[in-house]
Parts: structure tokens; sequence; C-alpha cells
């Protein structure tokens, strides 16, 4: 296994090719589930310093950032400050701020905020479509 199986199963579109944001939603959730220690192990995969792969090279084939070139939502939303961004109007602050499910996976390597958060902002955003 390797970041090419990794990729295909939890990756298989780049981020800046996600263009709404349900499917920014589910495009960021499934990376994240991705990012769990049980799916990079069984893909032989480490992160170290806001990357997964080999991260010894910096060789885009090699490594994948897990920054906002990454993120579905980011490249959504980031131009407009993030404010309108799913994430941000759940938890009223940026993904990445002190404490932000962002901010913990950094430096605990724990994606379970961030897959916590974005299931909550499927689930709302999917119940509001259904609405319509």
């Amino acid at each position: 296994m390797s970041l090419t199986s990794w990729k295909k199963q939890y990756y298989p579109v780049s981020a800046e090719k996600v263009k709404n944001k349900i499917a920014a939603i589910r495009h960021s959730l499934r990376k994240w589930k991705g990012l769990t220690a049980h799916n990079m192990i069984k893909h032989g995969l480490l992160y170290r310093s806001g990357c997964v792969g080999t991260c010894e090279v910096d060789d885009d084939s090699k490594n994948l950032y897990i920054d906002c070139d990454s993120c579905a939502l980011c490249c959504l939303y980031i131009e407009k400050g993030c404010t309108s961004c799913p994430l941000y109007e759940h938890l009223k602050k940026r993904c990445d701020s002190s404490n932000g499910p962002y901010f913990t996976f950094d430096d605990d390597h724990d994606p379970q905020p961030m897959i916590k958060v974005l299931t909550a902002v499927l689930k709302k955003a999917t119940k509001k479509r259904k609405k319509r």
C-alpha cells in the first residue's frame, strides 16, 4: 500500500475540483477519515509536519500536505475569510484557531475532532437541503 492507494480510497479528486458546499464537506470528511491511525498504517503512511506520505522529500507525488490546498472547504471559502465556511459557522471560529479541530490534529495527530465536526456539519447541511 502507498500514498497512491490511500488517495484512491480517501482523496480521489483534488480539493480545488470540488465546487459545491455539500460535496466539499463530503470530500473533507472522506479525507479526514483516511487520516485515522488505522487507515494510515494500513497504507504504510506517516504523518509528519503537515505531511502525509514519505515526508522525506518535497515531492507532491509522494506526499500530500494537510493544509488549505488539500481542503475542499478551504478552496471554496478561504478567499472570503473563512467566515462563510460551514466549519466556521458551526464552530464560531476558524478550524485552525487555537483548540480548533485542525490545530488539534496538527498537535496530536488525532483526526477525530475534525471527523466529529464534519459529520455534524454534513448532517446539518443535508437536513437544510431536504427542507427546500
